[in-house]
């Protein structure tokens, strides 16, 4: 009981030596629960929303078009399944008008977060259990089999490395894309307010 207590006298100190957003949209709970989030000196959105001026957050199934494979099946790909079948311009135009639609504001200064969760942009973590299609997927096109990667003692597992590599390149190309449009209309909004830097929203 004591430690319960103690615990609850030092949560405001703590939460005091760095800031905590709370994005979750608690707005419908407000009938059922009394916290005051600003006693904890945690941020909110105004009204508790999920969008908002202090932080929004983009989830890659409806943001842009990242490809992937719907519950994971190699059968029903979406946006091409994989990187190598999808257009990265019409990904970062679809992206470019998801971050305006959800940011209109030209003086958002708060955080805006991609959140790849569940998306798996780099191939070494594509390897437990129905998230192994992006590999399967992946050899397929190469005309190789799985098995000469899972194997490191076959003389074939060197001539994977640089393809391997490559493929890792080009994943990473999607999110690293997105974060340089985000950052470039970021610029180009402080200019239209009259700054000489960017401001503290973060895409």
């Amino acid at each position: 009981m004591l430690s319960r207590l103690i615990l609850f006298l030092i949560i405001p100190t703590l939460l005091g030596a760095f800031k905590a957003y709370w994005n979750f949209p608690s707005g419908t709970c407000r009938t059922n629960h009394s916290i005051k989030f600003e006693d904890y000196k945690i941020e909110t959105n105004k009204n508790l929303s999920f969008y908002g001026e202090k932080v929004v957050i983009f989830y890659e199934f409806i943001f842009g078009r990242y490809p992937y494979y719907k519950g994971y099946k190699e059968d029903q790909p979406v946006n091409g399944g994989t990187p190598q079948n999808c257009s990265i311009d019409e990904h970062l135009k679809i992206a470019k008008e998801n971050i305006t639609e959800r940011i209109p504001k030209e003086d958002f200064d708060g955080f805006a977060i991609i959140d790849l969760e569940e998306w798996r942009p780099i191939f070494d973590q594509n390897f437990w259990g129905l998230k192994s299609v992006s590999r399967v997927v992946f050899f397929a096109m190469m005309g190789k089999n799985l098995r000469l990667y899972l194997c490191p003692t076959s003389h074939h597992f060197r001539d994977l490395c640089y393809p391997l590599e490559r493929n890792d390149l080009y994943l990473q190309g999607f999110p690293k894309s997105v974060i340089s449009i985000g950052k470039e209309m970021e610029f180009k909004s402080s200019k239209r307010n009259g700054n000489s830097e960017a401001g503290r929203g973060t895409v």
